[in-house]
């Protein structure tokens, strides 16, 4: 007897994935809310009331084929990387940071694309559909060539998280917040700016949570 192909929506279930993430600043935040979207560094510009809030995580891409896609991480974020964005490049700045919380059936959307790794690495494997996000959770990944590296999958790893850290999800364009959970802050007081922003804007109103665990 034929098994049925398991689908993107049972992997999901059987890895026990409940959020998919994303990290901006506090004016990032005011403008996802503005517009109820999260949209891909592309689209950005094109927001007229944007202009005087944008502030992108990093000042450059490297990724220039991908630049209309979110970056999204699979139930956690790639810590190493928001430690540079906090700790380095926005570090003497007014910012402060937000983590999205978001549906993760939103992985089975048309077009989006699946990395086992940083995007810009030189052995990226990228693929659409249930076998590329399965690719994620392989016991090992190799990030360059030429080897040897390798990122070994541990026992003692969460079954919801992607082999490496640094693994994506690439949406397309523009994501709309109909799909988000919860925003997560590193610090009490930023959980009623948060709220203010909310209410400011007139967005719908959004779980926050305050969980510095969620920033590491």
């Amino acid at each position: 007897m034929t098994s049925t192909p398991e689908t993107l929506q049972n992997f999901i279930s059987r890895r026990n994935i409940s959020e998919v993430r994303h990290f901006t600043t506090n004016r990032g935040l005011a403008g996802v809310l503005a517009t109820q979207s999260l949209l891909s560094r592309k689209q950005l510009p094109e927001e007229s009331y944007l202009e005087h809030i944008f502030t992108p995580n990093c000042d450059t891409r490297k990724d220039h084929k991908f630049l209309d896609t979110i970056s999204l991480s699979i139930s956690r974020i790639n810590a190493s990387f928001f430690n540079v964005c906090s700790g380095s490049w926005h570090v003497n700045s007014d910012v402060w940071w937000v983590i999205l919380g978001i549906d993760p059936s939103v992985l089975t959307h048309p077009g989006v694309i699946f990395t086992n790794t940083n995007n810009i690495y030189s052995n990226v494997k990228r693929g659409e559909g249930v076998e590329a996000l399965k690719a994620l959770f392989a016991d090992e990944i190799r990030p360059f060539v030429p080897p040897p590296n390798r990122i070994i999958r541990r026992t003692s790893q969460p079954v919801d998280c992607p082999t490496d850290p640094q693994a994506e999800a690439l949406y397309p364009q523009r994501l709309s917040t109909e799909h988000l959970l919860r925003i997560y802050v590193r610090f009490p007081e930023h959980e009623e700016k948060v709220a203010a922003t909310m209410d400011a804007v007139g967005h719908p109103p959004v779980e926050i949570k305050y969980d510095p665990e969620a920033f590491r």
